[in-house]
Order: C-alpha cells, then sequence, then structure tokens
C-alpha cells in the first residue's frame, strides 16, 4: 500500500521536513508541489521549442523514433483486431529492443512517451506503446529477471487486445454510461479470449497479466474482484501504469493532467495500488520525467536533465533560461535536492 504523506500548502514548498527521509514503508512527498491541471503556463512557447531540443540530441531520438514507430504500427494491429501469429513475433522482437533500452539507461523513448498523442493512429494504440516502455522501466528497476521482464514487456503491450470490440464506443466524445462502461469491463476477459484462441505460442502468465492489470489490491476492480497476492506482480505493475498513462494524455472526453497530477491521483487511491510499484516509479521515471519543461521560484525555466531516487519531488534542473527571460550563454545545472530554497513551481511535458 502506498502511504501518501500530507500535500502541503504552497507556502510551505521550501521548508525542510524531516519526512524528506524516504522510509521502508512509505513514500513521502513532504515537498510535493501544488500545480494546476494547466501547470505549463507562463512557459513559453519559444522557450518550449529551445528546451525540447536540448533535452535530447537529435542522434538520441533517431534512434529512439524507429523502434517507437514499429511499435506503433504493431498496436494498431493489436487495436484493430487483426493480430496474428506473426505480429506476435515481430512484437516481441520490439518487446526485447525496449528491454535493451531500458537496462542501458538510455530514456530517449520518454520523450516519445510524453509527447501528445498524434491523430495519424488510434490513441489506444499510442497508449499500449507507452504502458509497455514505461513498465519495463519500473519492472527493471525492481529487479526482474530477465524472462519476467520479457513477459511484461509483452503483456503490457498486449493489455487492451480487448478494446478492438469497443473501439466505436470509447471513441465517442462523452463519458460513457453506466452500462456501456459495464460492457467495457469486459475486455480484460475478451483479450485473453482472443489471445488463447488465434495465438497458439503465448505463455499463461501474460495471458493472467492481461486478464488481471484492472484488478486492485483492494478488490475494488474488475474483472474478478481479486485483492493483494490474489493478483500477479506483473499486473500491479501494468495496472499502475496504465493509469498513470491515461491520466497523462487527452482522452475524447477529458483533457490531460500533469505528470505530478496523475500521481496525485493515483496516491490519493492508495489502497488499490501497490506500494512497491508506485515507489519503484517514483525512483525511476521521477514525479518530473526527464525532458519536462519547468519554472523554478526563482523565475529561471529550463528542463529535468535527471532525477533523483532518493527525492522524487527535487530533480537536476538545467536551466538555459535567467529569471529576466533571457536565454543563458552558460547552461546552468542545479541539484534541487542540494538547493534549500529552490522550487519547482511550473511544469510542462
Amino acid at each position: 500500500m502506498i502511504d501518501f504523506s500530507q500535500i502541503p500548502k504552497e507556502e510551505d514548498k521550501d521548508k525542510k521536513s524531516s519526512q524528506e527521509k524516504k522510509s521502508e514503508n512509505s513514500i513521502s512527498f513532504s515537498s510535493f508541489p501544488h500545480q494546476k491541471a494547466s501547470s505549463g503556463e507562463g512557459i513559453s512557447f519559444s522557450k518550449k521549442e529551445v528546451i525540447t531540443q536540448a533535452s535530447f540530441s537529435e542522434k538520441e531520438l533517431l534512434k529512439a523514433k524507429e523502434p517507437y514507430q514499429q511499435a506503433l504500427a504493431i498496436a494498431e494491429k493489436i487495436i484493430r483486431g487483426s493480430f496474428t501469429s506473426s505480429e506476435l513475433e515481430e512484437a516481441k522482437k520490439i518487446v526485447e529492443v525496449f528491454i535493451d533500452f531500458t537496462e542501458k539507461g538510455e530514456q530517449e523513448l520518454l520523450s516519445f512517451v510524453f509527447s501528445p498523442y498524434t491523430p495519424s493512429v488510434h490513441y489506444l494504440s499510442l497508449s499500449l506503446v507507452n504502458v509497455c516502455i514505461l513498465s519495463l522501466e519500473v519492472g527493471w528497476w525492481l529487479g526482474l529477471e530477465k524472462e519476467s521482464l520479457f513477459k511484461l514487456g509483452l503483456a503490457s503491450l498486449l493489455h487492451d487486445i480487448g478494446m478492438s470490440y469497443f473501439l466505436e464506443l470509447v471513441d465517442k466524445p462523452r463519458k460513457i454510461t453506466i452500462s456501456e462502461y459495464q460492457a467495457i469491463k469486459t475486455h480484460p476477459e475478451k483479450g485473453k479470449s482472443i489471445l488463447k484462441k488465434n495465438i497458439q505460442d503465448i505463455d499463461e502468465e501474460v495471458l493472467l497479466a492481461i486478464e488481471e492489470e484492472h484488478e486492485r489490491l483492494d478488490g475494488s476492480g474488475y474483472p474478478r474482484g481479486l485483492k493483494e497476492s490474489e493478483i500477479i506482480e506483473l499486473a500491479e505493475i501494468v495496472g499502475f501504469i496504465d493509469v498513470y498513462e491515461a491520466l497523462t494524455h487527452k482522452r475524447p472526453y477529458r483533457q490531460a493532467l500533469p505528470p505530478t497530477g496523475a500521481i496525485k491521483v493515483i496516491l490519493s487511491k492508495k489502497k488499490s495500488f501497490s506500494y512497491k510499484v508506485g515507489r519503484a516509479f517514483l525512483e525511476r521515471i521521477g514525479l518530473y520525467p526527464k525532458g519536462t519543461l519547468v519554472e523554478l521560484n526563482t523565475k529561471e525555466v529550463g528542463y529535468v536533465s535527471k532525477h533523483n531516487p532518493k527525492t522524487p519531488t527535487s530533480p537536476w534542473v538545467r536551466v538555459l533560461f535567467d529569471s529576466q527571460g533571457e536565454k543563458l550563454s552558460k547552461i546552468k545545472e542545479i541539484d534541487l535536492s542540494k538547493s534549500p530554497g529552490v522550487y519547482i513551481v511550473k511544469s510542462k511535458i
């Protein structure tokens, strides 16, 4: 269970707290910033363009772009109901490539994960690929063995295959009705059924993860209302990431939340999600993922260059613009965990 400590008021953000030391059974957010959903306001487009270009080199982005696009092509077939055994082999190859990125600590793929959805493919296809990338990051941080990590990658890439039955429904620009929601809740079982019927060479643990990723530790999930140890670990990881990814991207019926807002929502349901998974996510991905545009209370603007696993609210920030909005001739890098009184007031992916 995630122990979500009290979020302070805005005026308390620069105060040190003894709770900043991470305990073994809680995640401390003593300096968790108060941000609205429109937290990117005040960071101009011109600054965003400069910072985006600086966050990852062109070479790094090109290296990640090809496998990401290949994964999207496979995801489209998964969502559109045309996934076959030949696509399974392609999916396995992509998962192996993503694992290689993860093991090497190369996070260029995150620049695509946190980009706005493109209308050229279905948003659920993008979600499948993004959930796969983030799940592997968390699974690797948790120390999963290579075989389990591979199963996690495959399960996360396939987890919404049952939604192929409900595309017309989820594309409606409104909230779904209760009866429609009840129908959609059958998609985990439908997904497992599709794979068992059409794909011979697929691991049983992968199928279980797909079936159970909407189960919750407190028994509030579906389709079977499983609790705690009844849910396999792979499903716990995919379930956490699936919710986070959905919240941080726009849907036909709502706007996206910033990463900080998404984490707040998830941790407000602390009995539903695994503490271990939540902690691993914050230690590996961070509260502010690499490349996040940020404005400091000093009025300086830059981007998150890396995060501090021990203090997720205080990453390293590479400052590119001074307090007057002028571009610095020499880039300045600040470790916020060692800079008392300096903190993030606005952020935007």
